[in-house]
């Protein structure tokens, strides 16, 4: 009979090792996929993403040793580019029309 009993109670042992497990992983999902952690995650990987995108862009016009003049001239004239280049198609378009 001892030897049943034991093994009754190794089993019964498991079983609430089992549910403790298993309680365990569900609150962990529960807080995984609730609404709100889900909202936080997001806007945590927007921000890092975002932050991320901002110290590339920068670091390309700013380096250890000062503004990176070159590139910033660079885009500064394609920037007057581009608005010419509009300002020039609309006046051709208002002569066309008018």
């Amino acid at each position: 009979m001892a030897k049943s009993e034991t093994n009754i109670d190794q089993i019964r042992a498991r079983i609430a090792a089992s549910r403790r497990q298993v309680a365990g992983s569900v609150q962990g999902l529960t807080a995984t996929v609730h609404p709100t952690a889900v909202k936080n995650q997001a806007v945590y990987e927007a921000k890092t993403f975002a932050n991320d995108s901002f110290e590339n862009a920068k670091s390309a016009f700013v380096d250890e040793s000062g503004p990176r003049w070159d590139r910033i001239g660079t885009v500064a004239l394609a920037v007057v580019g581009v608005a010419v280049f509009g300002l020039s198609v609309r006046g051709v378009v208002r002569a066309i029309r008018g």
